[in-house]
């Protein structure tokens, strides 16, 4: 799931000039460092209930929470939102 919120992300900062080349540079460092520490973590940390919820909370209820943001900015033929 993560990683499909991901690529649609991708494709709004490719496709739309809402994001500035900073923003996008930014997603990029974020999403890079949340897999590498994701990739670190062993079976038994994902199963613990405050880890598994601070993954979420920080990754894809984060995006959820930015959702209608996103798309407004999409919606609105790629004005910046800078």
């Amino acid at each position: 799931m993560l990683l499909l919120r991901k690529d649609y992300l991708m494709k709004a900062c490719e496709t739309t000039p809402v994001f500035s080349t900073a923003q996008v540079a930014a997603f990029h460092d974020s999403y890079r460092q949340v897999l590498q520490m994701v990739e670190g973590l062993s079976e038994d940390d994902l199963a613990n209930d405050e880890i598994y919820t601070h993954l979420l909370n920080n990754t894809a209820n984060h995006y959820a929470e930015h959702r209608q943001w996103i798309e407004a900015g999409l919606s609105q033929g790629g004005s910046s939102m800078v």
